[in-house]
């Protein structure tokens, strides 16, 4: 045994604690690798007492990306066809200002397309200018024999009318919230039309091309307008790989054209997307555009079609056939032309899902970007000559339904597979129709 010593059982002060006797004492300052390099001269920071230097943001462009570049050469009797396209887009760091620049060139000089627009965002009030230039271009074919100059000649004619759309216009845009917008914009444009045939004269003993001349064609005038427009604009959309699955967007506008021609443009554009259980989005929309004015219904603006794939699938202008216009005395089409007008209404419904979730995939898309989707389409054209059916008319909607598959091409495009039934064409069944559009 052993007895404690009277200095020992004489005790003495108490050692003062911490507060929470458990905690652990700090780690050394002065250890590890951030510590270490704070310490050094180069890449640590400077001393607390030197004041850092202040220098005015300067922006400066750089490139962000470069759009898909598109290369094309065709060949055929006609001759041989090259076609292409870029597009740049740059940016300063901060992306307040932003140029966006695009071009395509084909074989023939007079069908150059270019596009350049300039944004600025660095306050609330954002504001940009843009100039572009677009080619539309049609052909149109014949041939038959003829005599030229005593010899007995096989003719082929090949037609052109080219259509140049240039602008030059100026944008405002004011943010009233993260949703909700006000888009003004005015500007000047000018639409050329040009036309020409090339007739080719061949031999018809040996097939030899004689000659080739082309040849212009008288025209209309072109049109030198003055446009203005303000939309209210609202979007809470959420885009999924091919479409908007939840939210909704609408797009209210007016615009007024003068000029060679004056009308107004009325737009209403109303879109929501409700998904009430997980994967599947019912999608609908209704949209109304039409012109006003003394020059509505003039025939030097485009018509408004209602076929086209993004308005009601079914109706292309490729797939019509000559049965389907049955003998007119007037050489009319009823099928075709009850597709063409000054104004038209659309309405669209679909339930879309995507394919990975739908069958029990761990999440909305997996390994597959594919979309599905179920669709009826209808709409209703009409123009100012015409007898309308909301004014006492003989013009009757077309509609359609179907089945659509979406796939994410890469990032590069959004590719849509429809097979689709057009309920107004009485000698059409089911038809496939393909094309490079996300859904509305």
């Amino acid at each position: 045994y052993a007895l404690e010593t009277p200095e020992a059982l004489a005790g003495g002060p108490l050692q003062e604690l911490p507060q929470n006797a458990a905690v652990l004492p700090p780690r050394r300052a002065g250890e590890g690798p951030v510590f270490a390099a704070l310490q050094n001269e180069t890449l640590g920071l400077p001393p607390a007492d030197v004041p850092a230097a202040v220098e005015d943001y300067k922006p400066k462009l750089s490139l962000d990306f470069v759009g898909q570049p598109t290369v094309g050469i065709g060949a055929d009797p006609f001759g041989t066809y090259a076609a292409g396209g870029v597009s740049f887009m740059f940016s300063d760091m901060l992306g307040n200002h932003t140029v966006m620049t695009g071009a395509q060139v084909t074989s023939r000089f007079d069908e150059f397309g270019g596009t350049l627009m300039y944004i600025n965002r660095s306050r609330r009030w954002v504001w940009g200018a843009s100039i572009d230039q677009t080619p539309y271009v049609a052909r149109g074919f014949d041939a038959g024999l003829g005599l030229v100059e005593g010899q007995n000649v096989y003719i082929e004619n090949e037609y052109r009318i080219l259509q140049i759309d240039r602008s030059l216009s100026g944008i405002v845009s004011y943010p009233f919230s993260r949703a909700q917008r006000l888009d003004c914009s005015a500007g000047v444009r000018q639409i050329g039309l040009k036309q020409d045939v090339t007739t080719r004269l061949y031999d018809l003993g040996t097939g030899r091309q004689l000659t080739q001349d082309r040849t212009p064609l008288s025209s209309e005038p072109g049109l030198n307008l003055g446009q203005a427009s303000a939309a209210l604009v609202w979007d809470t959309s959420i885009n999924g790989i091919a479409s908007p699955i939840r939210g909704s967007r609408y797009r209210m506008e007016l615009s007024q054209s003068a000029g060679s021609l004056t009308y107004t443009g009325v737009l209403g554009d109303f879109r929501t997307y409700l998904m009430p259980f997980r994967p599947y989005t019912f999608a609908f929309r209704g949209l109304y555009y039409g012109r006003y004015g003394q020059d509505a219904g003039n025939g030097r603006l485009p018509t408004l079609y209602l076929g086209y794939p993004g308005l009601v699938r079914g109706y292309d202008t490729g797939s019509f056939e000559a049965f389907e216009c049955g003998l007119q005395q007037d050489s009319s089409c009823p099928v075709f032309d009850r597709l063409i007008g000054s104004k038209v209404a659309v309405f669209n419904a679909e339930l879309r899902f995507p394919l990975w979730g739908a069958f029990g995939g761990d999440n909305f898309y997996g390994p597959l970007p594919i979309e599905m989707a179920l669709f009826a389409d209808s709409g209703i054209a009409w123009g100012q000559t015409s007898r309308s059916l909301f004014g006492g008319s003989d013009e009757k909607p077309v509609t359609s339904v179907g089945a659509a598959m979406r796939a994410n091409l890469f990032g590069f495009a959004v590719g849509e597979l429809a097979y689709v039934r057009p309920l107004d064409r009485p000698d059409r069944g089911w038809v496939w129709q393909f094309n490079l559009m996300p859904g509305f």
